[in-house]
């Protein structure tokens, strides 16, 4: 049985991407695969790795609204700051 927690990350630029990176370190039990993209993009990249059984789907602002109406998986929100 894996214990990994499977996370697909989309976030919507290169330095997001880099800061999810350093602190994905942080927690082993994490597997994460991470790709840039934003809105339209954020879902075709979901849909595209949706057989990769994710746990969970992690982004930011309208790409995470937009993955919540086009997914059945859980997506977690960055908020906007």
């Amino acid at each position: 049985m894996n214990d990994r927690i499977r996370v697909l990350a989309i976030a919507p630029y290169e330095g997001m991407k880099q800061l999810m990176t350093a602190m994905a370190n942080d927690y082993p039990q994490i597997d994460l695969t991470l790709f840039v993209g934003d809105m339209e993009q954020g879902v075709e990249i979901a849909r595209d790795n949706f057989h990769s059984n994710y746990d969970v789907v992690i982004s930011r602002g309208g790409t995470a609204q937009m993955l919540r109406r086009h997914l059945s998986l859980p997506v977690i929100e960055i908020d906007i700051s």
